[in-house]
């Protein structure tokens, strides 16, 4: 039963490795697709984008599950995208 035990343990191991170098390879493309899309939109229409989508989900949010706190949470991650010092730190890069 011992060795069962720890062919089991051994299986779990790799397991978590494989799970973990899948997690790795699928973070590495997400980075080049979203590297790709901020070349071809540029950064400032990313970031309006991600305010829109932020925006949109807290509305989903507070109409469809009435969690007004988490509602809020989104509000608050909108209301740091369009802060005025990262628009202005946006003002300073090419548009594409």
């Amino acid at each position: 039963m011992g060795a069962g035990m720890s062919r089991a343990h051994t299986f779990e191991r790799e397991f978590e490795m494989l799970a973990t170098a899948n997690e790795i390879e699928q973070q590495n493309k997400d980075m080049f697709e979203l590297e790709s899309m901020i070349d071809r939109l540029g950064m400032s229409e990313i970031m309006l984008l991600l305010v829109h989508i932020c925006d949109e989900k807290a509305e989903h949010i507070r109409s469809n599950w009435q969690d007004e706190g988490l509602a809020k949470r989104w509000d608050i991650v909108v209301d740091s995208l369009i802060s005025k010092r990262l628009s202005k730190a946006l003002g300073g890069l090419p548009k594409y």
